[in-house]
Order: structure tokens, then C-alpha cells, then sequence
């Protein structure tokens, strides 16, 4: 298998492209996919900050990272879900992407925070455990995107963080994906 662009040893196959890549080519190739989306949905503009909804998993961190990258500010929100060592592995794969990098990092914990945890919460509403985590996510979300947006309401409870929001904060970045995850 070779890298469409250079035909050396291609590491990665896009199925639905019908290419492969090396490591240096994909990388480029999924920069310019970022670039293209922001600027073909006109998402963000030079110089605006984003706050990452970020999972611990390499798609969102990997937004986060490309989003820096591309030279915008943008802070991560992590929200621990308390699904046993699932959550307990994603926090920390998270906190040692902020830290490396030295990025602002708000953590949400549901069970600390609000007082509920999704195994909980799926068990009391009689759901499967997705659709507490999706609901209590999206609620957190939102939340945070309020609390950014209206950055001058200094009596806000900033999504119970004891960070709080991003002031100045203009776009929330959500990457999903559906897994299981308990």
C-alpha cells in the first residue's frame, strides 16, 4: 500500500476516499479537512476561542490538537460520566493531554457536581445507560456554551465547575461517537 501523495509506505487506508497516506500526508490531509469544514460552515473566525467537549478519546483530542494547530485558542470540557474505570482512564488520558500541553482544562463530574452518576441515572429512568450519558452531556454542553457566550454575567454558576466557563468564548466543539461505553 503506498501514500497517494508521495508513494512511500502508506500507514493508514481511507476507504471511502479510496487513498492511503503515510503518517506526514494524513496528517496533513486531516488538517486541511478541519480547515475546509470551518471555513466551508463558517464555524470560526482568526483569532475566536473554542471550547473542546472532549472524551479522553483520540477523535476529540485530536480536534483539540488540530484546532491549536491551526493557530485558535481552545480550551477542553471533560465531563466525568462515572462509568466505573471507563471514566476513571478518560479523565486521566485527558488531564495528561492538557498538562503536556499546558491547555485550561474544565472539568465537569457528575457524580461530585450534581450529585448522579449515567449507570445511576439509566437505572432510576429505567434507559439504557446511552441515552442518560447523551442527555446529561448535551444538558452540560449547552450549559457551558450559555455560560461562554454570556461571559459579562458574572452571578452564572459556569456549569458548577469550580473553573468555570471560558470568558470570551464563541464556539463549542462537539465530536461524538457511538460506542459502548458501559
Amino acid at each position: 500500500m503506498k501514500c497517494r501523495v508521495c508513494k512511500e509506505s502508506a500507514v493508514i487506508d481511507i476507504r471511502r476516499h479510496n487513498a492511503n497516506f503515510c503518517q506526514d500526508h494524513f496528517l496533513r490531509y486531516c488538517r486541511q479537512q478541519v480547515e475546509k469544514a470551518i471555513h466551508g460552515f463558517d464555524m470560526l473566525k482568526p483569532g475566536d476561542r473554542a471550547l473542546v467537549a472532549v472524551s479522553g478519546g483520540k477523535d476529540s483530542l485530536a480536534v483539540w490538537d488540530l484546532l491549536l494547530e491551526l493557530g485558535y485558542e481552545a480550551d477542553g470540557l471533560y465531563v466525568g460520566l462515572g462509568i466505573g474505570q471507563y471514566s476513571d482512564n478518560s479523565a486521566d488520558y485527558t488531564r495528561a493531554f492538557a498538562e503536556t500541553r499546558g491547555l485550561n482544562l474544565i472539568e465537569v463530574d457528575l457524580r461530585g457536581d450534581h450529585g448522579y452518576d449515567v449507570p445511576t441515572a439509566a437505572a432510576v429512568t429505567k434507559r439504557v445507560p446511552c441515552s442518560a450519558c447523551g442527555l446529561s452531556k448535551r444538558h452540560l454542553f449547552d450549559k457551558a456554551t450559555l455560560a461562554s457566550w454570556d461571559s459579562d454575567d458574572t452571578t452564572n454558576d459556569r456549569i458548577s465547575s469550580p473553573s468555570g466557563a471560558i470568558p470570551g468564548c464563541c464556539a463549542v466543539v462537539f465530536i461524538t461517537a457511538r460506542r459502548e461505553c458501559a
